[in-house]
């Protein structure tokens, strides 16, 4: 009785924890990605706390071996694949504020070229004058 208690416990645990974590993930999204070293430690806890409950399971329950095992082995994976899951989130997310960040700096580089360029059209332009002016005072000076 107890090897099928557990499943279909876990299996509503798992659902009840599905649907809370849907209504909070944004909060709990924004939050894994500013505390990242924090969930590193919690999922850490998470691994060791697992796997003292499936050796205290082991001893007290009669549950046979195999199905112990198995269920900790899926516990286990399932617990990697979520770590692994937010690991992804967080690359895009940071992926995406460096893609934003590059384009801003291109901008901003642009400009400043755009800027520099025309500042140095406008020199070249006022060396042109000079130029022509001191041309034209050398040569009336010569014809005079």
């Amino acid at each position: 009785m107890l090897e099928l208690v557990v499943p279909v416990l876990l299996f509503f645990i798992t659902i009840f924890l599905m649907v809370i974590l849907a209504k909070k993930w944004i909060p709990f999204s924004n939050f894994f990605h500013s505390h990242y070293t924090y969930f590193s430690i919690v999922f850490v806890i998470f691994y060791a706390l697992e796997q003292a409950l499936f050796l205290i399971l082991s001893r007290v329950s009669g549950v046979d071996s195999f199905t112990l095992i198995g269920l900790f082995a899926l516990i286990v994976l399932t617990t990697a694949t979520l770590q692994g899951i937010m690991m992804e989130s967080r690359n895009k997310n940071l992926s995406a504020s460096l893609e934003k960040s590059h384009k801003e700096y291109v901008e901003k580089t642009s400009e400043m070229k755009r800027k520099y360029e025309f500042s140095l059209n406008k020199l070249r332009s006022y060396i042109d004058f000079l130029q022509n002016e001191l041309y034209f005072m050398e040569k009336n000076k010569l014809k005079k």
